[in-house]
């Protein structure tokens, strides 16, 4: 309903003022962290949730650490990971952004942005113009380190 819809609205904008005010005062704001909610589809809502915070006020640098060098500060893992260093664990993307588009939708949560040229993964090549190289290193993180 119309009614349904303002409030979502409402509820969006207060939400992305209180996210602002956190950052600006100091608080490390992290991505990706209501991913069991229905309606959030992993990926997608990810690329979704940092639109908006540039949106709110976070600059594109500050909006990407919510979703690494944040996230690996929390789990107590940024001196591996988090952060592009030598030694460190690493996944890269490598991108214009006047190019990218990010193909997903609500419908087809995983169609394939396009525009990425190339993507690293633990420090492998794994995704090179437009097609995987069929190395698959990921590895899956469990838990935190504290």
């Amino acid at each position: 309903t119309a009614e349904s819809f303002a409030a979502a609205a409402a509820l969006a904008s207060t939400s992305a003022r209180a996210a602002r005010d956190l950052q600006q005062g100091g608080a490390k704001v992290m991505a990706g962290t209501d991913t069991f909610d229905a309606f959030v589809i992993p990926g997608d809502s990810l690329h979704q949730e940092l639109k908006l915070l540039v949106g709110a006020g976070f600059s594109p640098l500050e909006a990407l650490q919510t979703a690494t060098r944040n996230a690996a500060e929390y789990r107590g893992t940024l001196k591996n990971e988090g952060t592009i260093a030598v030694g460190k664990v690493a996944d890269l993307v490598l991108f214009d952004p006047a190019t990218v588009i990010d193909n997903a939708t609500f419908l087809e949560p995983f169609k394939l942005s396009t525009g990425i040229d190339k993507v690293w993964v633990s420090g492998t090549l794994a995704w090179d113009s437009g097609k995987s190289t069929g190395a698959r290193p990921g590895r899956v993180l469990t838990g935190t380190s504290r």
